[in-house]
């Protein structure tokens, strides 16, 4: 009969394949019409290995709308430049983290932002002489 000791065991098995933990909720800032900046942080748990890549998503304040990942590949930066937003819409983003294992969870979403309306403003803002 052959005994194994717990430790033993742990020690052969060093083939861990965990994707990242989610990261947190992704900030929001300069707001456009058509436009906006998500910035977001490292996961506290990255898994095994470092984090190569995120994922960002949207989604509108619509009954039924759905998540959309917003450009074309993941990206390694810490932020996102989202375009081809609509003006004066409600939008929120999630991110979810990658390592070489795959992408993990999406984290919580960001608070709703809406979309600013500078075609408006500007006509808004003319004077007549």
């Amino acid at each position: 009969m052959v005994e194994f000791e717990l430790t033993d065991l742990l020690s052969d098995y060093n083939m861990i394949t965990d994707v990242p933990g989610p990261p947190a909720a992704p900030e929001v800032s300069n707001v456009q019409s058509t436009s906006c900046r998500v910035r977001y942080q490292l996961p506290i748990d990255e898994g095994d290995g470092p984090v190569t890549g995120y994922q960002v998503q949207l989604q509108m304040d619509r009954e039924q709308s759905e998540w959309v990942s917003v450009g074309e590949a993941p990206t390694a930066n810490l932020d996102r430049i989202v375009e081809h937003l609509q003006p004066m819409s409600r939008y929120r983003f999630r991110v979810s983290a990658e390592n070489r294992f795959g992408f993990g969870d999406y984290g919580p979403p960001s608070q709703f932002i809406t979309t600013d309306n500078s075609v408006c403003n500007f006509f808004s803002n003319l004077k007549t002489t």
